[in-house]
């Protein structure tokens, strides 16, 4: 375990824990967020922009104001984008996850979420079919995945991560101490699958292996502690594979209220699939019970709202890179050295300032680090209609290793001016940055000047990066609302992407369906087979 070498994981048995809120060091308590004072946000009526709160509590559901819209924007907007097809299909109306792969000159595409499968011929992706729907009702559910050819191996490996769901039986960890002990007590795998592909269907994967990130119990051994297998794993088809997980229950040092454990980052050894053996463990300092002092220091400790430890595994450039970069939620971003999988070491940590309610550090964008020494970090929002600071994205130099830091901000979006508002938030629902897609579902190789980002309400922004500290936006495809007899979620009409590349396309998940869009910032699109 490498961020307390030698420490030795603790059982701390399977009662439930009682969530207290931090205080400091010196013991002067740290309360709760509290609302924003009135005035201290809104529209600004001189520049037309929203003035985000300074920090707000945390609000599910709509939270309107005197500026926001009184009906659904029915408009779309699109600037240097083209809707080349349209599918009324939905999985799950708010974020979703989609992964290609290619299958002997067919390209099919895998959208899910947990309880829902649907598989996607999108060879010619105009006319897609659907190839099969599934639902999921057993207790591990269809988790994120990654898929890669392994050369090595000459075989087609999937990983399925499978994590403890973090919403639907506790609401409040603080509050619910039954709910608490129910979620500890799942029998779900908490950990990853392995597969073989031997075909695109279910009925063509074989099972090589499954894992649990709990280092004390067996795949069979149920229940299991820690959360399981956070997002999709980062696995480029080699020999390592990286998990972001909380390992045990001791990783409980988080504030945020329906998720009982801060994630650490690990790493497997995965040259034989069918035996995937832990190689190292390294956290942030303060993620465990027993580094409160550590913890404490922390500005956000006590806030009952911020979300600390792993938010994704680490962020990789490519297989056999020096350096990954691990978005470590409230605890900022630490650059790891993984050139020796056995001994993780932190070389570099960068704090961003506090950004409540909503998930600070989620994603790095590392595609075009090791050219340009610029690696992007943001988080996403949680609140609707303005109520909470604007998540900004970081462009961060990372040239020094050991001294990243910020250089510039990407710009804030704005609406187009024939829009019927003058500022995003206005348009209800979600509206910042969520991420540019997953770099290891997206097929080819990013452009390295343009990066799409999902932002939600405002659809799919298109940053040029041609210089990577002075960004500008240069093209944006924003579909229409969806009204509430349709979606019971109006928070994100966009809120997942999948890049094609290599087919110069973009398929856009919607809460009313999928959007096939094509950009001359991209090229000139492919709508024949890959």
């Amino acid at each position: 375990m490498s961020q307390g070498r030698s420490v030795e994981v603790k059982d701390v048995g399977v009662g439930p824990f009682t969530y207290t809120a931090q205080s400091t060091v010196s013991g002067a308590p740290r309360r709760p967020v509290e609302d924003p004072p009135p005035g201290s946000y809104g529209l600004d009526p001189e520049t037309g922009r929203w003035r985000h709160p300074a920090t707000a509590k945390p609000a599910w559901g709509p939270h309107p104001s005197r500026w926001s819209l009184d009906h659904y924007d029915e408009n779309a907007y699109l600037h240097n984008t083209k809707i080349e097809a349209f599918y009324p299909i939905v999985v799950w109306p708010r974020h979703s996850w989609a992964t290609p792969a290619d299958f002997g000159g067919r390209r099919v595409m895998y959208h899910y979420y947990r309880r829902k499968l649907v598989i996607m011929d999108i060879t010619l992706p105009d006319q897609a079919e659907i190839l099969l729907e599934r639902e999921y009702d057993d207790v591990d559910g269809f988790g994120p995945i990654v898929i890669k050819d392994n050369p090595r191996l000459g075989k087609k490996i999937m990983i399925q991560a499978l994590e403890i769901p973090r919403f639907g039986v506790v609401e409040d960890k603080y509050m619910q101490p039954e709910g608490v002990a129910t979620v500890r007590g799942d029998c779900m795998l908490r950990g990853f699958k392995v597969y073989e592909m031997h075909g695109p269907l279910p009925d063509e994967w074989e099972l090589l292996s499954e894992v649990t990130t709990d280092p004390r119990r067996t795949a069979g051994q149920r229940p299991q502690e820690g959360s399981g297998a956070i997002d999709v794993p980062v696995y480029f088809g080699g020999d390592y594979l990286y998990i972001a997980a909380a390992p045990d229950d001791d990783f409980r040092n988080n504030e945020y209220k329906t998720v009982l454990w801060a994630g650490a980052q690990l790493v497997y050894d995965l040259r034989d699939p069918s035996r995937p053996k832990l190689l190292d463990t390294w956290w942030a300092p303060g993620s465990r019970a027993g580094e409160e002092d550590v913890y404490n220091l922390n500005p956000r400790a006590g806030n009952q709202t911020s979300w600390m430890g792993a938010r994704m595994p680490v962020f990789v450039p490519h297989e056999g890179s020096r350096y990954g970069y691990a978005a470590m939620g409230g605890f900022g971003m630490y650059i790891l050295d993984v050139s020796d999988p056995e001994r993780i070491q932190a070389v570099g940590h960068l704090e961003l300032p506090p950004s409540v309610p909503g998930t600070e550090c989620d994603t790095v964008v590392v595609a075009r680090a090791e050219e340009t020494g610029i690696v992007y970090v943001n988080g996403y929002p949680l609140n609707q209609d303005g109520f909470e600071p604007y998540k900004e994205i970081y462009a961060v130099d990372v040239s020094d290793p050991t001294r990243p830091f910020v250089a510039g901000t990407l710009p804030r979006p704005v609406p187009p001016p024939e829009a019927p508002f003058t500022d995003w938030v206005q348009r209800r629902g979600m509206f910042g940055p969520k991420r540019p897609g997953y770099y290891l579902c997206d097929t080819g190789t990013p452009d390295p000047h343009v990066m799409p980002y999902v932002f939600y309400n405002a659809g799919i922004q298109f940053f040029d990066v041609s210089d990577p500290v002075n960004a500008s936006i240069a093209g944006w495809f924003v579909p229409r609302m969806c009204d509430l007899s349709v979606s019971d979620d109006i928070a994100n009409p966009v809120g997942s992407m999948v890049i094609e590349w290599d087919r110069r396309l973009i398929w856009a998940f919607s809460n009313h369906g999928i959007y096939l869009i094509s950009s001359p910032l991209l090229g000139e699109p492919v709508l024949g087979a890959p």
